[in-house]
This record gives C-alpha cells, structure tokens and sequence, in this order.
C-alpha cells in the first residue's frame, strides 16, 4: 500500500512539473509576441515619421479602424447578385422545373 502511495505523488509531481513547464513556455510565447508587437510598432512609427506632414498615409480612410466596427452584412461591391440568380435559373432550367413566374 506504502509503494501505490508513493508511485501516485511521484505521479502527481511529474503532472505538475508538466503543468508548470506548460505555463512557463505560454509565458514565453506571450512575451515573445509583446516584444514582436513593440519592434513593429517601432518600426511604423519610424515609417510614419519619414512621410511628409499632409501624405495621404497618415490620413486615416475612416474615422474608426476596421477592426472597431461592426460587421452589418457588407456593402454589395462585389456585383454577384446578377450571376448567382442566372445560376440559379440555369440549374432550374436543367433541373426540368418552369419559371412560374414569366
């Protein structure tokens, strides 16, 4: 019974240490990603700094960046709506079913 116990807290050290290797390599990783975050943000702000005042880059496109809005369905640029509905009377044609409607 003496050797079971012993064999289940040796098990459960090594599930720790585990753990604790787990945490300290999500640690690294977090820090690595700050520090890539700071050197391109360096590296824009020297960019930026270059440009003359009034360059069309430093103007923002929209008051609020992309990732700050909502997402409401798009704005229809890409022109499909026309070809999705001739696909779809082509597959109605070939199906054998009539346009009821014309």
């Amino acid at each position: 019974m003496l050797c079971c116990r012993r064999v289940g807290l040796a098990f459960r050290f090594l599930i720790w240490v585990d753990l604790l290797y787990f945490y300290l390599a999500a640690i690294d990783y977090v820090q690595d990603l700050l520090a890539e975050r700071s050197a391109l943000l360096a590296r824009l702000h020297r960019a930026r700094a270059s440009l003359p005042p009034g360059h069309p880059a430093l103007v923002p496109l929209s008051p609020d960046p992309a990732w700050e809005r909502e997402w409401k369905g798009g704005e229809g640029r890409l022109g499909d709506e026309e070809a999705e509905e001739e696909e779809e009377e082509e597959e109605k044609r070939a199906s054998g079913e009539e346009d009821v409607s014309s």
